[in-house]
């Protein structure tokens, strides 16, 4: 078996980092697929991060095929206008992470456990969707489509 490596946040010995991605459509497997990486990284533990710190990852089994993980395309209309400055500004102790882009942000979805009232409605009906279709992650895009089984607010 070949050494398998991870990475770490220099800063706060994080695990929850990554870098910079978009998304493009796959017609054939009718899903979001990665389209590329950039050279920004992140760390969502601590929201510092010019490198990451490269480390021998404990020996795990390996997958007989790649793991998928969908992705919800929505419109930044799904959630209102609040929301999403809050999201912007980095306000609220939110259950989930978010990384903002320049048109939009990639949020994880939080489990099922998250308690709906501890997040603003026009957010917690995009999250309960999401899990029903089996999403792990929404994207909350500018210019997405409008998805009609979702209430839109005009802003």
């Amino acid at each position: 078996m070949t050494n398998r490596i991870t990475y770490r946040c220099p800063n706060c010995g994080g695990q929850d980092c990554g870098w910079d991605a978009y998304a493009v459509w796959d017609d054939a497997e009718q899903m979001m697929a990665l389209g590329g990486a950039y050279d920004e990284m992140w760390c969502s533990d601590c929201g510092e991060l010019k490198s990451l710190d490269l480390m021998p990852l404990a020996e795990q089994p390996v997958l007989t095929r790649p793991m998928l993980l969908q992705v919800l395309d929505l419109s930044t209309g799904h959630v209102t206008k609040e929301v999403m400055d809050r999201l912007y500004d980095h306000q609220g102790n939110w259950p989930f992470s978010v990384k903002i882009d320049p048109y939009g942000c990639f949020l994880s979805v939080p489990d099922v456990d998250t308690d709906p009232a501890d997040l603003p409605p026009s957010l917690a009906q995009c999250f309960q969707y999401a899990r029903s279709i089996g999403a792990v992650y929404i994207h909350f895009d500018r210019d997405a489509r409008r998805d009609e089984t979702l209430p839109f607010y005009s802003w």
